[in-house]
């Protein structure tokens, strides 16, 4: 816990240039795996759960949030398509899946965190307002829960429909945007 807690520290406190120092110097006392991964898109533009489901290059995506502050893949997204059954449950976790990391009970779970799962059981994932990381399972943030639930893998296609289904019950608003949400294919 002690590591998870000193990741949080330097998630919190160092912008992304600075954090791959940090975790170095961790690393000579408190050994970790965590490796910085390319990142192909400016740090700014997207979030975990916008990264884990696919959606960083979807135009439509960065077209609704930017006109619906309130409408954005984040934690009530997750819920969204858990609630949906949009999402299913990994009977075997295995590389591409979706991982959630959650706090609190099974009955009141919040999901904090998401990545995806590759080939050796690692989890690449984009940590606060840093770039991904390529980390063990239990190789995050404190805040970012404990609770781990694997999901199937889903096309990002597929998953912009779900999103603009999530858009629409949040009364997303479509008289401004170059297109109009309705008129996009659902899933």
């Amino acid at each position: 816990m002690l590591l998870r807690k000193q990741l949080e520290s330097i998630s919190q406190a160092y912008p992304r240039h600075q954090q791959w120092a940090y975790l170095e110097r961790l690393a000579q006392y408190n050994k970790h795996g965590i490796r910085p991964v390319a990142d192909p898109w400016p740090e700014s533009n997207y979030t975990c759960l916008v990264y884990a489901l696919g959606l960083c290059n979807s135009r439509v995506y960065q077209q609704i949030v930017a006109r619906n502050e309130e409408v954005f893949a984040g934690p009530g997204f997750a819920q969204y398509l858990i609630s949906q059954s949009a999402i299913k449950r990994s009977k075997q976790a295995q590389a591409g899946d979706l991982v959630l990391y959650c706090s609190g009970s099974d009955e009141d779970k919040t999901v904090c965190h998401a990545g995806i799962l590759d080939e050796d059981g690692l989890v690449v994932s984009k940590w606060g307002l840093g770039g991904l990381w390529l980390h063990g399972l239990l190789e995050v943030p404190a805040s970012y829960g404990k609770n781990i639930n694997y999901f199937e893998a889903i096309d990002s296609e597929r998953m912009l429909n779900w999103f603009l289904k999530f858009a629409r019950s949040r009364g997303a608003d479509n008289a401004r945007p170059r297109f109009n949400i309705q008129s996009l294919k659902e899933a």
